[in-house]
């Protein structure tokens, strides 16, 4: 068997390929909502922003349930010890994704303002975070199916969204620091660019830990 999860019996094989997908696909539904919670909060709509959140806490904590899930069926399997804590590894890390995530959608319902001069910026690092995780998302599909220079493009990629967001962090911020804010309002803004930041690193944890599987399966 020549699959990433080919160390696995057939059966149980199936069965953490489909979870895998299912908790990956939970956390790119989870880092997809950020954006729409930050776009109602900058637009003053802060009911619809704490809807948002809810729907979007809802979505990681069924990401956490699939996680746990999947971890007790590794360590009662058939994996080797190494092998089992590399995917351990990499399931944690992905579940951080939709954790941070998470994190900054708290932060983003405690204002009691719109951050609306900054929508522009704001917004776009979301759209950074999804296109990071759905980047993720393709170099899991691409590792389980064996095509692993394709898994190892798909990191790079994350890599590179990860270094634009760090980009991004370092001109809101500087933004930040030269405006007369109030001193709530620049402690929270400062706060969800930090979260937003931790968000996308987590990605390129996760993407790290893929390109350690891709490269040990390459023959």
């Amino acid at each position: 068997m020549s699959s990433v999860f080919g160390w696995l019996g057939i059966r149980e094989q199936k069965g953490i390929i489909a979870d895998a997908r299912r908790h990956m696909e939970k956390v790119l539904e989870t880092v997809s909502l950020l954006g729409p919670v930050v776009e109602a909060l900058c637009d003053g709509r802060i009911d619809e922003a704490n809807q948002l959140h809810e729907k979007l806490a809802a979505t990681e904590h069924e990401a956490d349930i699939i996680r746990r899930d999947i971890m007790t069926r590794l360590y009662h399997g058939l994996l080797h010890p190494l092998e089992r804590q590399d995917l351990s590894r990499l399931l944690g890390s992905m579940d951080d994704v939709a954790d941070q995530a998470e994190g900054a959608s708290r932060i983003a319902i405690l204002f009691d303002q719109s951050p609306g001069l900054y929508k522009e910026e704001l917004v776009y690092f979301t759209n950074l975070l999804q296109q990071a995780t759905s980047q993720l998302a393709q170099s899991l599909e691409m590792l389980s199916s064996d095509r692993i220079d394709q898994a190892l493009e798909a990191c790079t990629q994350v890599e590179i969204l990860e270094e634009e967001g760090d980009r991004l962090k370092h001109d809101i911020m500087k933004k930040l620091f030269s405006a007369d804010l109030p001193a709530n309002l620049l402690l929270l803004l400062y706060i969800l660019v930090e979260s937003m930041e931790n968000t996308i690193d987590r990605a390129e944890d996760s993407a790290d830990l893929v390109r350690v599987l891709a490269v040990s399966q390459k023959r």
